[in-house]
C-alpha cells in the first residue's frame, strides 16, 4: 500500500475477501460512519470554483456518479462547471485535457467562472454551469 500503484494493490488483494483483509467487522470500527459522511463529496459548498471533467467511457466511475455529484453541488449553490467528454476514459487526453488545463490556467489568472455554458468553448457532449 505504501509503495504500490493502483494496479499493484489491486493485484495483491485480488481474490481476497473482506474477512481476509480486515482485522474486525466494519460495524466495529469507531468513527467509520462519521468519516464516510465527512468525506462524502457533494455535501458541503466551498468558496473555490470547481470543474468536474468526466470521460463517458470511464470504466472505473460511471458518468451517472458525476451527474449526481454535479446536481447535488449545484443544489447547494456551488460554483462549478461540469463537462462530460465523448469517448473519454479514466484519463482524459487530447482536447479534453487541453480544456481542463485551460480552465485551471484561467482560474489562476483570476478570470471569473462563466455564468452559462458556451458550446463554442468545449468539445464536451454535456456541459453545464451553475452557481
Amino acid at each position: 500500500m505504501t509503495y504500490g500503484c493502483t494496479d499493484d494493490i489491486r493485484d495483491a488483494i485480488s481474490g481476497l475477501s473482506y474477512a481476509q483483509l480486515a482485522r474486525k467487522p466494519i460495524s466495529e470500527l469507531t468513527g467509520w460512519n462519521g468519516a464516510l459522511i465527512e468525506n462524502n463529496p457533494g455535501s458541503v459548498k466551498f468558496a473555490a470554483p470547481l470543474l468536474i471533467a468526466h470521460g463517458d467511457e470511464n470504466g472505473l466511475v460511471p458518468s451517472v456518479a458525476s451527474d449526481a455529484l454535479a446536481a447535488r453541488l449545484c443544489d447547494l449553490g456551488q460554483v462549478l462547471e461540469y463537462r462530460l467528454f465523448d469517448k473519454g476514459g479514466a484519463m482524459l487526453n487530447g482536447e479534453p485535457a487541453q480544456e481542463v488545463g485551460a480552465w485551471i490556467d484561467a482560474r489562476f489568472a483570476g478570470e471569473a467562472m462563466p455564468s452559462e455554458p458556451s458550446t463554442s468553448r468545449s468539445d464536451a457532449v454535456k456541459y453545464e454551469v451553475c452557481g
